[in-house]
């Protein structure tokens, strides 16, 4: 008799749709300012990671390269060029490559 009870408990727990009950019976569900606040911070992660996709894509790292040697250049009193091709990366974390 327990087993059968605790096999259809086990069912409704992880049917699609069932509520969590606390042990008073009382029906807990996600409130909507959590709903709220979680799917605004999806949202805003989504923007970054879009927003970065697009820097990746549409920036030309190499069209700044000489402003940047003349801005290090004269903060650092020496004549500074870089050879090679500028990267940006985000992943796995956020730096510039010279």
């Amino acid at each position: 008799m327990r087993e059968a009870v605790l096999e259809r408990a086990v069912a409704v727990a992880f049917e699609p749709g069932a509520d969590i009950k606390s042990q008073r019976g009382e029906t807990r569900l996600m409130t909507k300012s959590l709903k709220i606040i979680l799917f605004t911070i999806s949202g805003f992660t989504g923007i970054l990671i879009l927003v970065g996709l697009l820097l990746l894509l549409f920036v030309n790292t190499n069209a700044n390269k000489l402003r940047l040697e003349a801005m290090a250049s004269e903060t650092l009193g020496m004549e500074v060029s870089v050879d090679g091709r500028m990267y940006i990366r985000f992943l796995p974390d956020l730096s510039v490559t010279l």
